[in-house]
């Protein structure tokens, strides 16, 4: 039990579970031993979604709308209630679909000829 719990706190999630199976086998019934396998649960799910921020951070700071909505939708998947992937969320569909606008213009600028797809544009733009 103790290693496992050593392992815990060390973030070796594998070598915990495998130490925490040896001692189930031991004491099969040990109220602490629940309590442990709840803490490398939640000490996994911590660590992924941890993961995942990172990774949704760095897809953010290279403009990667869509990974990032991946990622997001990702971290909720683990923890539905994760403020930060709600937030981040919400401004990568924000983002995206505004890129998404402005591709659609830069590969058919001639379309800024006709009065109505020129207004949206030009909506587009004042709303940046």
């Amino acid at each position: 039990m103790g290693r496992g719990l050593s392992a815990l706190a060390a973030s070796r999630f594998d070598e915990a579970a495998t130490a925490l199976n040896t001692a189930e086998r031991l004491r099969p019934d040990d109220n602490a031993l629940a309590q442990a396998r709840k803490q490398l649960v939640l000490a996994r799910r911590g660590a992924r979604v941890t993961a995942l921020r990172g990774r949704a951070a760095d897809r953010v700071k290279a403009e990667d709308w869509q990974a990032a909505v991946k990622l997001y939708e990702q971290a909720l998947a683990v923890v539905p209630d994760a403020v930060f992937a709600r937030d981040g969320l919400a401004r990568a569909r924000k983002r995206m679909a505004l890129h998404t606008r402005i591709d659609a213009y830069l590969r058919h600028p001639t379309r800024l000829y006709s009065l109505e797809p020129l207004a949206d544009a030009e909506a587009l733009l004042a709303g940046i």
